[in-house]
């Protein structure tokens, strides 16, 4: 439904991302002196989960007052439009996943093959069993608090620039910011992300550590 009656339909998943990357990838990279091609590979690998995880907590605010004449019809597990969020979106989500992989490979920057490259299906494990509680708790919040959409886009363009999705990721590691690696749960879903795929490395322990923490 989100690409309906467009040409190109879910191959904007993959463009979108990919043009605000190669455009931030101009501005950052020359900021952060990065190789303008590898910074765009890592923005796009950011914007990827990002897009994911905002696009669930926003759409899932509406999940029930949106199904609200089907709820009053007949008995319908609250769960079936809850889960409508996350699950269309992990669509979504691995469309991007298949840009990025292409991107790579049209610049020569692969992983390398090995065991970590098997880490990216427990990563959609584990990407959905934070999104999915997340999607119904707001699901419920935003039957009761009609301001809460407009409060959490102010929220999530906060959290936006306070993750490694445009910055490189070097520039938070700071004592000061020690905390964001606690409280912004895209910082360890980013970790998680990039370091099979971009870094060839398998998983550090803490980042999965904060994301199940937050999953509880």
């Amino acid at each position: 439904a989100r690409f309906r009656r467009s040409r190109l339909g879910i191959i904007w998943a993959i463009i979108q991302p990919l043009a605000f990357s190669l455009v931030i990838a101009g501005v950052w990279g020359a900021l952060f002196q990065q190789n303008y091609m590898e910074f765009a590979v890592y923005v796009f690998s950011g914007m990827i989960v990002w897009e994911y995880f905002s696009n669930t907590v926003m759409v899932s605010q509406d999940a029930l007052t949106g199904a609200e004449g089907y709820l009053k019809q007949g008995r319908i597990p609250l769960i079936v439009f809850q889960l409508r969020g996350p699950l269309s979106g992990f669509f979504t989500y691995v469309a991007g996943f298949v840009g990025l992989i292409g991107l790579q490979a049209v610049l020569g920057v692969l992983p390398d093959f090995g065991f970590h490259l098997f880490l990216l299906i427990p990563y959609s494990i584990v990407l959905l069993a934070f999104l999915v509680p997340l999607a119904s708790i707001f699901s419920i919040l935003g039957t009761q608090f009609r301001d809460l959409r407009h409060a959490m886009m102010v929220i999530l363009n906060g959290i936006f620039f306070l993750s490694p999705i445009m910055i490189a990721r070097e520039y938070l590691e700071n004592e000061r910011l020690e905390f964001l690696h606690y409280v912004n749960p895209m910082m360890p879903l980013l970790d998680l992300f990039r370091q099979p795929i971009l870094y060839s490395r398998t998983w550090d322990l803490q980042p999965l550590l904060v994301i199940l923490m937050w999953t509880a």
